[in-house]
């Protein structure tokens, strides 16, 4: 019930047409198949001239990639925000290089974030 609850609800906000959509934690308790349609179905409107921000927490790979431009907060401080597939550039600028060659940026993300 929770699920249909939320899609109805971010579907009506959709249908107002606002200037800037703003979705807090959108994908909270739906299933990763519901996630990649909802947030599949944003991208869709912001490459048609919408404008969408959403806060996710925890994005899975698949998430992350569909994402343009990301602000990475850590203990309320921003420590990244850019395209999303730079941040692994900027990163190695800095110093930081993930352990192994093929680690997901996402998870690569959160565990600076987390300070791991």
């Amino acid at each position: 019930m929770y699920m249909l609850v939320k899609r109805v609800c971010i579907g009506q906000e959709m249908l107002a047409n606002p200037s800037l959509l703003l979705l807090d934690e959108p994908t909270s308790g739906l299933d990763s198949t519901t996630t990649l349609r909802l947030m599949a179905t944003l991208n869709g409107l912001a490459r048609g001239g919408r404008r969408a921000a959403t806060m996710i927490h925890q994005p899975s790979s698949r998430l992350y990639r569909m994402f343009d431009i990301v602000v990475v907060l850590s203990d309320g401080n921003s420590i990244y925000y850019g395209c999303s597939g730079q941040f692994m550039e900027y990163l190695a600028s800095i110093g930081y290089v993930p352990g192994f060659n093929l680690m997901n940026s996402a998870d690569y993300l959160l565990d600076l974030a987390n300070g791991t």
